[in-house]
């Protein structure tokens, strides 16, 4: 689209959020905290878009282990296919769901939230975007959380927080209790 648009927009280049990072950001970030152990699983998406490499690049500046598994493939869950036939997520990951029984991980990370959703449910582990675990080890320990539900209305009715640490929380994996950084 941008190559067919207005001239003045045709030297632009649109990079996902992992590339950009990768690219731009990692590289001034400090890591105050590390995992000893993430399981990465990248997406169909990211496979195609060439973003294999910056998702790795990333998964290795916080984790001093990296596992993607070797059964490694799609979810299944194909945008919102998973929420209406979850079979077809059960069925798509049920190898790389038996691989990942027997590790021990800090956390468990993607790049694409319905791909979240799915490897969560096949696992039992709590599946995040890579980017929140970069951020969560990059933030200083007394600055403030990223607000959620209604610590927004506080922020906007002028309320004032108190600074708060990063938590250390048990990994949400069944039979787990490697602690991971919350």
């Amino acid at each position: 689209m941008i190559a067919a648009g207005p001239e003045r927009y045709r030297g632009l280049r649109a990079l996902d959020a992992v590339e950009f990072t990768a690219a731009r950001i990692l590289p001034v970030l400090t890591v105050h905290d590390r995992l000893s152990r993430l399981v990465l699983h990248p997406t169909c998406s990211a496979i195609q878009l060439g973003l294999l490499d910056p998702l790795r690049r990333i998964a290795e500046a916080v984790a001093d282990d990296v596992i993607v598994p070797d059964e490694w493939g799609c979810c299944g869950f194909a945008g919102d296919r998973g929420m209406l036939h979850p079979e077809l997520t059960a069925s798509a990951t049920a190898s790389q769901a038996r691989e990942l029984a027997g590790v021990d991980a800090d956390a468990h990370a993607s790049c694409d939230r319905t791909c979240e959703l799915g490897m969560s449910r096949a696992t039992g582990c709590d599946y995040e975007h890579v980017l929140e675990v970069l951020e969560r080890l990059t933030r200083l320990t007394d600055s403030i959380p990223t607000p959620r539900g209604s610590e927004l209305a506080d922020l906007h009715s002028g309320a004032k927080r108190a600074p708060v640490a990063v938590r250390r929380a048990a990994c949400t994996c069944p039979g787990r209790t490697t602690s991971a950084i919350r």
